[in-house]
């Protein structure tokens, strides 16, 4: 899961019995990069989380975190523009992340 090789996204389905939580919607597909608009500022995923489509399938991994704490932005990273066209993620798109840790890193955030 975590530190996948930079590029590499594993191709992993989450189980109906994992809890998923939205991670936020698709603003822009700028090059090689996809930018998200965070949904929850009080839970900041960090780099390397692994992110998840509406099939529950790794869409890819959290390669920023941009913007202030209280409007958090993500960017994924993909090796090409055509890579995003196959994993199916298109702008308004909503996203989500696992609730099991096993998936992702919680940025530690002072207030």
């Amino acid at each position: 899961g975590i530190n996948a090789e930079y590029g590499e996204i594993e191709d992993l389905t989450l189980s109906p019995l994992e809890t998923i939580l939205p991670l936020g919607h698709i603003t822009d597909i700028v090059e090689d990069f996809v930018v998200i608009r965070g949904s929850n500022p009080d839970r900041i995923l960090d780099v390397d989380s692994m992110v998840f489509n509406e099939e529950r399938k790794c869409a890819g991994y959290v390669f920023e975190v941009l913007g202030p704490v209280s409007e958090p932005f993500y960017s994924m990273h993909f090796n090409t523009h055509s890579d995003i066209g196959t994993y199916g993620l298109r702008p308004g798109q909503a996203l989500w992340y696992a609730d099991n840790p096993r998936y992702h890193r919680m940025l530690k955030v002072k207030k």
